[in-house]
Formats: structure tokens, C-alpha cells, sequence
């Protein structure tokens, strides 16, 4: 008889407790004030316009030890940056390049640059060429039509490159058919 009250006493408690911890999760109110976020990464690309007086089939590099100021964004930005194998400084997969104001007013804006033979490469501005270096809207270098500098470890590019002052050798050939500039926004959805 004893045994029999002492499993009967310990099957109500087991009962008791998970109904009590069973009540809690049901309770209608906490379901409708406590909903659950899943946070949605939107991606825009707004297609900018390129001057009809350059191809920017000349890609011009800088060496990224031209960046001094080590309080600057530029400086920051190479901090993160890995340099690879034919010389060109990344982030991630994103090149990074120099531009005029007229395709970004700051450092770190994110671009997407198409070639006229297909192939696309994702960027990220790591310097601005000076206003007096590029044509009257800023898109272009008059003297050799370059629209889109290469940042890059100079110590390990071509001979080659560097004499002809190209990156196009290493890959990224044709004049730019197109530069997009690549806008993130990040949303919190409802999920029930």
C-alpha cells in the first residue's frame, strides 16, 4: 500500500509540474505580445552614369602605402584588406579602388562594376581622387580616360603591369560597361 501511494503521489507531481510548465507556454497573451524577428538583409543597386568622354578601358592602380594618415577611413579600410595573389588589395572578395565624387563621396561605399565582356567584380571605395584630378563632373581622369583606379601592393605586381601603368593585364579587360553603387538595408520581419 505504501508503494503504491508513493508512485501515485510521484505520477500527480510529474502531472502537476508539466501542466504548470504546459500552462505557461499556452497562455494566449504571451503568444500575441512576445512575436519572434528574423532580421532580412535588402540589397538595391542603383545604376550610375558613366561620361561619354571615357571607357575607362585604361585601369590605373595606386600602391596602397600612398595612404598615410592613420586616422583616416582610408587607412582603416586597409587595415581589414588582404592583398592577393596578382597584387590587388581586397576586402573579402570586394577590390579595392579609387574613384571620383562623382561615384562616392566617402570611402567604404560598396560598388559593383561590370566589364564589356561580362564579368563583374564587386568593389569598395578605399580612396577618392581629388576633384582637380578628374573632369569637370568628376567621373573621369582626362589625361588617360581611367574612371576606376586599382589599389594594390605594388612590390607584387607584374613587370609588366607596371610599365605599362594597366591593371588590365591581370584579368579585368575592355572598357567598364556599367558601375552600380550597392545599397544595404537590414529589416526586422514579424514571424509567427
Amino acid at each position: 500500500m505504501r508503494k503504491r501511494s508513493l508512485i501515485v503521489t510521484l505520477f500527480a507531481i510529474i502531472i502537476l509540474s508539466v501542466s504548470f510548465l504546459g500552462s505557461e507556454k499556452a497562455d494566449p497573451a504571451t503568444i500575441c505580445t512576445e512575436p519572434e524577428f528574423v532580421e532580412i538583409e535588402y540589397i538595391v543597386y542603383n545604376e550610375l552614369d558613366l561620361p561619354e568622354e571615357a571607357d575607362g578601358k585604361f585601369k590605373t592602380y595606386m600602391d596602397y602605402r600612398k595612404i598615410t594618415d592613420k586616422n583616416s577611413k582610408q587607412w582603416e579600410l586597409q587595415e581589414q584588406a588582404w592583398t592577393e595573389g596578382r597584387g590587388f588589395r581586397k576586402i573579402g572578395e570586394h577590390f579595392l579602388v579609387a574613384v571620383g565624387t562623382f561615384y562616392a563621396d566617402e570611402v567604404g561605399k560598396e560598388l559593383l562594376i561590370e566589364f564589356e565582356d561580362g564579368e563583374r567584380i564587386k568593389a569598395i571605395v578605399g580612396d577618392i581622387k581629388q576633384d582637380k584630378h578628374t573632369d569637370s563632373m568628376n567621373q573621369y581622369v582626362p589625361i588617360n580616360g581611367n574612371i576606376v583606379e586599382f589599389i594594390v601592393d605594388i612590390e607584387k605586381l607584374d613587370p609588366e603591369v607596371i610599365r605599362c601603368g594597366d591593371v588590365s593585364l591581370l584579368g579585368l579587360n575592355g572598357r567598364i560597361k556599367s558601375i552600380w553603387e550597392v545599397e544595404r538595408y537590414a529589416r526586422k520581419m514579424v514571424i509567427r
